[in-house]
């Protein structure tokens, strides 16, 4: 039975990777990489600031300056207030969800609590956020998940994870929680809500008002 409902932040409650994506292909741009926004969602998408500056280096030999990541989260803040949206359906369901909710993202503590100010939901986690910096290893590895497992003394299968990342969900399936995969974001290609379901996720969503249906009919 479902006790705990954990939300991925970016592409799961608002519409921020197309956003990013742009923001990242045109840095990618200054340093010589031709990359589209397209590009960066599907190679990116979810991943770390670490594993990101690791794969760029590795695939096409780009070494990231230092100031990088503090330079895409500056313009992201900046253009949130005007250009963040929320996802379908999740505005409803955060103020109906009856269960106990909260966040986990491999995003900066400031930028989640930047974008939900920008689209009004920051009165619905206060502290119920749960960046990557908590753990050593942030998604695709499972510590996370399980480190809220921990704090909220759960088993991880009474946790319902709701990702839109491939990396969200091989962290969560690795917790061994329960996954919803969602494909209503904006960034979301053909093919994708398969790949959610390979790698662990028991149930697609395009709506977030679909996870409260959801868990009405799986209540004992």
């Amino acid at each position: 039975m479902t006790q705990l409902v954990i939300f991925d932040f970016d592409g799961t409650l608002v519409e921020s990777e197309v956003l990013a994506a742009e923001i990242h292909a045109r840095q990618l741009g200054d340093l010589g990489l031709k990359i589209t926004p397209t590009e960066i969602v599907e190679h990116f998408t979810g991943v770390t600031p670490a594993l990101m500056t690791e794969k760029l280096f590795a695939e096409f030999g780009i070494k990231l300056p230092p100031d990088f990541f503090d330079t895409y989260e500056t313009e992201i803040v900046a253009r949130a207030p005007n250009e963040l949206k929320i996802t379908n359906g999740t505005k409803d369901t955060l103020q109906d969800l009856s269960h106990p909710f909260c966040l986990a993202s491999n995003s900066t503590h400031d930028w989640i609590s930047s974008g939900l100010q920008a689209v009004g939901l920051d009165h619905h986690f206060d502290d119920k956020i749960y960046p990557a910096s908590l753990v050593k290893n942030g998604k695709p590895a499972p510590d996370l998940f399980l480190h809220i497992a921990a704090i909220y003394d759960l088993p991880p299968e009474a946790c319902l994870v709701v990702e839109d990342s491939l990396s969200g969900v091989k962290a969560a399936a690795a917790a061994g929680c329960q996954v919803i995969g969602y494909i209503g974001g904006g960034h979301i290609q053909p093919g994708h809500g398969e790949k959610l379901s390979g790698l662990g996720a028991h149930h697609l969503i395009s709506d977030m008002r679909e996870l409260l249906a959801h868990l009405d009919a799986n209540q004992p």
